[in-house]
């Protein structure tokens, strides 16, 4: 993405643009003028459907709302089977839920847990 298309896009910052990048895994990247940092901006497809989940469509990561919903709420124990009703054999209740974000939430760490498919992980 050029400078130019970026500021058309709405990525201009203050009277100057900011250096603005589009990665090959379609994730923005633009560097506020005041800062050395870049800041993603990351797309994704959300659907409510299943179908084609962790597949790219013009470069965008199409997940499911639901998968989005329980990353952000970290609830991926309620995906357990308690009674065993699914599984042949009983499994030992885990005593504490375990976090997707053991050392706290962040945008970057739920990128991460998005792209590593880890809600459904176990299930």
């Amino acid at each position: 993405m050029t400078d130019a298309a970026a500021a058309a896009a709405g990525f201009g910052l203050g009277d100057r643009e900011a250096p603005v990048q589009l990665s090959p895994d379609g994730i923005i990247r633009c560097m506020p003028k005041k800062t050395t940092a870049y800041t993603q901006i990351c797309g994704w497809i959300v659907d409510t459907g299943i179908e084609c989940d962790h597949q790219r469509f013009g470069g965008f990561l199409k997940i499911s709302l639901e998968e989005l919903l329980i990353a952000l709420r970290d609830d991926r124990h309620l995906l357990d089977d308690p009674d065993g009703m699914l599984a042949p054999t009983a499994r030992a209740p885990l005593t504490k839920p375990q976090s997707l974000y053991p050392l706290g939430f962040s945008a970057d760490r739920l990128i991460e847990v998005v792209k590593a498919q880890a809600v459904w992980e176990g299930v």
